[in-house]
Formats: C-alpha cells, structure tokens, sequence
C-alpha cells in the first residue's frame, strides 16, 4: 500500500535554544494547514572523482556535509502566519486589554482594543523543531507511515501571495540543523487540532491595501490585483566545523531583505511620474526613487468601503503613537470604531492579519502598450525607516494570545 501525504501533518514548536535542543513535548507542538512541502534532507555525498591510477571508473565516495532545507506552502490563515511571522521576524508579543492601557494615544477603556499579536523584527531568529509525518497510522509491517523530527530550525524566507480572485498564499522556507525519524510504535509526537478562531482563510475580498508618501497620511488603493512580500534572512548554512564534521553546528542570520512585488491597472499617468521620477508633479527623471509607505490586510469580514478617517496622531493596530507614520486599527472587540478605526462591524469569530511596511523604495512603472486593459508589474525595495520608532516591517494577527 502506497503512503498518502493526505493525512499528514507539519507541526511546529519553538524552542528555549537552538544547538540539540529539540522539543519532544506533544503538546508544545501547532499543527498548519498546508498544500505541500519541498523540505527535505541531503548528505551531499564527496565524490573521489578525477583521480589518476584507477582507470577511468570511480570507486569510492563518503558523506559530506548533511543539510536539510525546503518550504512548506499553504493558503494564509491566522495560525500559520502566527507561526511564521515570528519565525521569519523574530518577535511576537501578545496584547490583551490590559496591557494596551498606558500606551500614548490609546483611547479609553483600552479594553475596546482587539486582542491581537504583534511581530517586529529582531537580530536574533528563534529556533524550532518541526514534525513532518507522511501517512496514516501503520497496520502492517513495515508499516504506512514517515515521521521526521528536524531539530534546531529557523526560519529563512517567508513569501506571502495575494491575488485578487485567487487564495492567498503562503511559503515559508525553512533550514535545519539535523533530523531524527520516529519508529512506527513511537509514533508522531503530536496528532493535527486547528483552533477555529484563527482557522478561517483570510484573501482578497476581505482585503484592503493602503499607500502614501513616506511619513504621511495614507489613502486606499483600489488599483492593486496581486501583491507579493518577499522576507528573507539570508541564513548562512555552512558551518561546518571539524567537530561536529558533517552536521551543521549553527545557523547564521545574515543581512534582512524584504521585497515587494505588485501588479496594479494602470488608469493615472500622474502615477507614472510618480513612480518613475520621484513625484506626481515631475515630467523627467530626477535624482530619487519614489519612497512611500504600505499597508495590507485581510480579514474574514468585508471591510468598510469608505477611506478610514485618518486620526490627527499617527496609530499602529493597538492606537500606539508612532510619530511617522499612520497605521489604522483592525477593528475593536466588540465590532465598534475606535480612533482611526475602518469597520463597520466584525463577525463575533473576528480573524485578520495586518502588515505595515513604512517604507520602501519602487523601482519604477514600467507601463507598456497591450491589447485592453493595462495592467503593469512593478516592485520595491523595503527600507529602514529614519525614525528609530518604526521597525522596517511589521505584522499583526488577530486574535491574539496562542492560537
């Protein structure tokens, strides 16, 4: 009988350290929903090829370096980008009611906030042990299913997708250090369970994409039909040392690159000037590249149609004053606007991710003649902002806590 991938899983846990410490508690372990996955290990075996004396016939070959690297890719949900976004950034802090009181420009009670996570990015990535299992439960020998550990984990890339009239999608590329496999009677560690309230799939039409200049106000852009996010840590991989010899010793994280990629229709010639000479105003190119500021979201309920009315002091999610940049609250508890708010009401299982980029740099709008609508392709370089206050990308889920 041929083993289905259909009834597998890939879980994650985070570990306190990385170098050996894998995380054998079951219940540490959350189960995501994925499409598929190209994670998978090689011992990139040391050919002893071209030696003179032995014919033209090579006869021998020992391990090399052993690595394990791959993606797993799944349609956007709040668990999984719970997951990734702290794998892929580096921190995550969770805000309830209580402690949104005493931030500078939260309204009151503080307990109208949503409960949400927020992620920033940070020098250090955490490190994780990720269960893939392959099969059903065996009923013979030798047995109808695969189960690997990989120990001392990061995350590398994660690509979120988002098209209009498609899913959204996830990729996240992961590097590991070593592997164990699980016999048949010990079994996977941990059994799939999906938490309903951060479950739902979240996509475009539940979506709205915000822009601006850097630092400014921002207003609604209906314009965009696909926009890509691009992380990338840049791990280095490589360290191999006399001892441990074949088996990575750490992990390296290298310089953060984040991309933007996007199609939008193009339906404003002022918008060419802007992004190809630096501003809507120009007629020729200049000595700078457009720099604004971004907004994505998506949620499991239809946003407001309407602009949101941008508060006199700039918000994140949580009402927190940030002094260069406006980013718009996802909602509160109960349904209500809040300062700066945009919904008219949430469902009672409310569920959005939200990422705030508050600048990066287009490379241009390369518009080109075609046969009925225009529809152009063009991306940006994501920067690290003048204002110590603001991370160069950040993301928040909601609900928050563990989901």
């Amino acid at each position: 009988m041929s083993i289905t991938g259909q009834v597998g899983h890939v879980a994650f846990a985070k570990q306190t350290a990385g170098q050996g410490s894998p995380i054998t508690a079951g219940s540490a372990y959350r189960t995501i929903k994925v499409t598929g996955d190209s994670l998978v290990s090689n011992n990139n075996p040391l050919i002893a090829e071209g030696e003179i004396g032995l014919g033209r016939d090579i006869s021998q070959m020992v391990p090399g370096g052993y690595s394990a690297a791959g993606a797993v890719n799944g349609n956007i949900r709040g668990r999984a980008l719970d997951i990734l976004f702290e794998g892929a950034l580096g921190l995550k802090e969770a805000f309830t009611g209580a402690n949104y009181s005493g931030i500078a420009g939260v309204a009151t009670p503080a307990t109208q906030y949503p409960l949400a996570n927020r992620y920033s990015v940070a020098d250090d990535l955490p490190w994780w042990t990720v269960e893939k299992k392959l099969g059903a439960a065996p009923t013979s020998t030798p047995g109808e299913q695969l189960v690997i550990n990989y120990q001392d984990v990061m995350v590398n890339t994660l690509n979120l997708a988002i098209p209009a009239g498609g899913l959204s999608t996830f990729s996240a590329g992961l590097v590991a250090c070593g592997e164990t496999r699980r016999t048949q009677s010990q079994g996977p560690l941990t059994s799939p369970s999906y938490n309903a309230a951060s479950d739902d799939l979240l996509v475009f039409h539940g979506g709205r994409i915000m822009n601006g200049t850097t630092g400014g106000l921002m207003a609604r852009d209906e314009t965009f039909q696909s926009i890509e996010i691009a992380v990338n840590n840049n791990i280095a991989a490589d360290e191999y040392t006399i001892r441990p010899s074949r088996f990575l010793r750490s992990l390296t994280e290298g310089i953060r690159a984040v991309d933007v990629n996007m199609t939008l229709v193009f339906e404003n010639p002022d918008k060419y000037s802007q992004y190809e000479y630096g501003a809507a105003t120009n007629l020729t190119p200049g000595y700078s590249f457009y720099s604004g500021s971004l907004q994505v979201i998506l949620a499991n309920w239809q946003l407001d149609t309407a602009t949101p009315t941008v508060p006199a002091t700039p918000y994140d999610l949580v009402g927190q004053t940030l002094s260069g940049q406006i980013y718009q609250p996802i909602g509160t508890q109960s349904g209500g606007n809040v300062t700066g708010g945009f919904v008219n009401a949430t469902p009672a299982n409310a569920q959005a991710v939200q990422i705030n980029i508050p600048k990066l740099a287009f490379t241009g709008l390369p518009v080109a003649l075609a046969s009925g609508r225009i529809v152009v392709s063009t991306s940006a370089r994501v920067l690290k902002s003048a204002n110590a206050n603001e991370d160069i990308l950040n993301a928040w889920v909601r609900p928050g806590g563990t989901l």
